[in-house]
């Protein structure tokens, strides 16, 4: 039983450690040959951390594991930083979640944010869901961005009136 606990500590370490460093989540074999486990035994422990609600499974095939964005944030000073780009795109989604009933796509989020290419888009926004201020939908594959508490606690934080020196016109 300790065995368990060390591999599943080194995991999330492995995790954790890339989230931190603001880096993608690892590639399964590069997760267990860097750890010395084997793929399924690597694949085994992250199926079991996902059912215990520690990690989250995403749609990428190669990269499927995060960590699962922490259920009860203190303060957002805990929660990782947001560049300002980061910030107006989760303002974007929010407010045109709620004016149009349904989440932005890509390229609408682009031009609300005022970037020339969707994927730059897409890029933030995929460091949005590892940061755990967005989530993707399971259950839709068209706008399926949904706010997690963390971001609409940030989106709150942002337009709080003690920020209002910081805050766009």
């Amino acid at each position: 039983m300790k065995r368990f606990e060390e591999t599943r500590s080194l995991i999330l370490a492995c995790l954790k450690m890339r989230r931190e460093n603001g880096q993608e989540p690892p590639y399964l074999n590069e997760m267990a040959e860097s750890l010395g486990l084997s793929l399924g035994t690597v694949v085994n422990h992250l199926s079991r951390l996902e059912g215990a609600g520690v990690v989250v499974k995403r749609q990428s095939r190669r990269r499927p594991y995060v960590l699962a964005p922490e259920r009860s944030v203190p303060g957002l000073s805990r929660a990782p930083s947001l560049s300002e780009r980061q910030g107006r795109i989760l303002r974007a989604v929010d407010v045109m979640t709620r004016e149009g009933g349904k989440s932005p796509s890509v390229r609408e989020i682009a031009g609300a944010v005022g970037l020339a290419s969707p994927a730059t888009a897409q890029h933030h926004i995929d460091r949005l869901v590892a940061k755990g201020y967005l989530t993707r939908s399971a259950t839709r594959k068209w706008r399926c961005l949904v706010l997690t508490p963390l971001g609409t606690k940030a989106i709150a934080e942002m337009e709080s009136p003690n920020n209002a020196a910081t805050r766009e016109p």
